[in-house]
């Protein structure tokens, strides 16, 4: 998954400059919070290949930030004494990934008719920004808006202006798991934003795998309980850019032995690897090894162990890879002298006792 970093900062009335910061993005809006004593000016550089769309606050568009002279990425806004205190900023035409939850919006009149305008929210982790007092005829305001979860999404909560409500109600009030849902604009509440969250599985889980194994392997093998606390050695529980990090290394790591084992015997890469359940197998031990910062647990370094007797016995012929529909994979001529690989490969063929696919636990 792609992550875009903008750089923000504020400064004073004489110049003075805070510590800039920075807010990543998966999906190119940004949310950008300034304090209730709000500086002179707000700062932003855009990412290498962005440009300004648009920006929004209170859930209204407004042309709030200009660009400065001798930086066409920086933008800058005087925001004055105002509340909510942070504004959103849309940026265009920088890389983004295409992996993205799509929360599908739309606005009608107060009957609830015909959609008057539609749109598309994305998100990499189940929260959507949604802004709906875009202009409509006559500046009137919506008088409902809608929006459609993605597949297997279930509405989790709801904040207008920062605060907590129970603002959307389903379409179909008798559906078990309804996907629509509407809201009715209030004036009490006053602003014209929502904040959608969904609970969902954030991105990174479905798209951070090794070239062996992915995250599910782990977690089927290994719990979801084991597998979070070696991803968030400080404690932590968001599967931020850290642990998608960490996991990154440990699944390359695994493969990258594993290609110097067998690289000699099989020719890589391996087409769809993932059939062979002992790859598998061999690269989740592998990995899980690897994400411990210190020496891991004697069970953890056995299962290791194990996977490397059991990796060098394939290079040695002593059995072969086998894929789930019990297809052998070819092995390549080799000149190397492959009888010569010892005890550990003999071991191999014990510990696997002929099956490849056994559990490295």
């Amino acid at each position: 998954m792609t992550l875009l970093a903008l750089d923000a900062w504020t400064e004073d009335g004489e110049g003075a400059r805070s510590d800039p910061w920075t807010v990543l993005s998966a999906t190119g809006v940004w949310e950008l919070d300034f304090g209730f004593i709000a500086p002179k000016s707000l700062h932003v550089r855009l990412p290498e290949g962005a440009t300004l769309q648009r920006t929004a606050y209170g859930g209204t568009t407004y042309n709030l930030f200009s660009r400065q002279e001798g930086d066409p990425r920086e933008y800058a806004w005087s925001p004055g004494y105002l509340w909510p205190a942070y504004v959103r900023i849309y940026t265009a035409g920088a890389a983004m990934t295409d992996a993205l939850y799509q929360l599908e919006a739309w606005v009608t009149d107060s009957d609830g008719g015909p959609p008057e305008r539609e749109w598309t929210v994305l998100s990499a982790t189940g929260v959507f920004p949604l802004d709906y007092a875009r202009p409509r005829p006559n500046n009137r305001l919506p008088g409902r808006v809608y929006i459609r979860l993605p597949e297997g999404a279930r509405l989790a909560g709801v904040t207008s202006g920062g605060l907590f409500g129970n603002y959307f109600t389903p379409v179909d009030p008798d559906e078990d798991e309804p996907r629509e849902y509407y809201s009715s604009w209030n004036r009490d509440v006053g602003f014209y934003f929502y904040r959608i969250y969904l609970d969902i599985e954030p991105v990174g889980f479905r798209q951070v795998g090794g070239l062996y194994c992915t995250y599910e392997d782990m977690v089927a093998r290994f719990g979801a309980e084991e597998v979070s606390a070696l991803l968030h050695p400080d404690g932590g529980v968001t599967f931020g850019v850290a642990a998608r990090a960490r996991l990154v290394a440990a699944l390359n790591a695994a493969a990258a032995e594993i290609n110097a084992r067998i690289g000699a015997a099989y020719a890589l890469p391996i087409h769809a690897p993932r059939d062979y359940a002992g790859l598998v197998e061999a690269a989740c031990a592998l990995a899980r090894a690897a994400l411990y910062d210190d020496a891991p647990p004697e069970h953890v370094a056995e299962g290791a162990r194990r996977a490397r007797r059991i990796t060098d016995g394939w290079r040695t012929g002593q059995y072969e890879i086998v894929s789930t529909a019990g297809v052998l994979l070819e092995r390549q001529p080799s000149g190397e002298d492959l009888a010569s690989i010892g005890e550990d490969a003999a071991s191999a063929q014990a510990d696997a006792g002929g099956g490849i696919a056994e559990r490295l636990v």
